[in-house]
């Protein structure tokens, strides 16, 4: 190929590149679903004064962010994240609370009640 002869740009497809560079996006959101809940009086009232004074942020946002932040800090301090439930959770208040001391483990029922966890 003769090095003087000047070849024109082309992307795959043909067209002469511009010099920008398009990316496709994904733009996948992630499933919502509605969880209902009771909150002390003071917080739901904090929580809207600082979406108020904050133009554009959200209390769906902010509860997300401080869900997120939440169970990232149990994660860590649990080692690992969670692992899935294993039946669904009861409806109402639980009836004793006990603090993890160490990492939660799922438990592996058998038939032999010598080798349960």
């Amino acid at each position: 190929m003769n090095s003087n002869v000047m070849q024109p740009d082309v992307t795959n497809h043909g067209a002469p590149r511009t010099g920008r560079v398009r990316r496709a996006r994904l733009s996948v959101k992630p499933e919502k679903r509605r969880l209902t809940l009771n909150l002390p009086a003071d917080l739901l009232e904090r929580l809207r004064n600082t979406v108020y004074w904050n133009p554009g942020l959200t209390m769906a946002k902010l509860v997300t962010d401080a869900v997120s932040d939440a169970l990232d800090r149990l994660e860590r301090r649990n080692g690992e994240p969670f692992p899935q439930r294993m039946e669904e959770l009861k409806p109402g208040r639980p009836r004793t609370w006990k603090p993890v001391s160490e990492p939660i483990r799922p438990r592996i029922q058998t038939d032999n009640p010598a080798t349960r966890l």
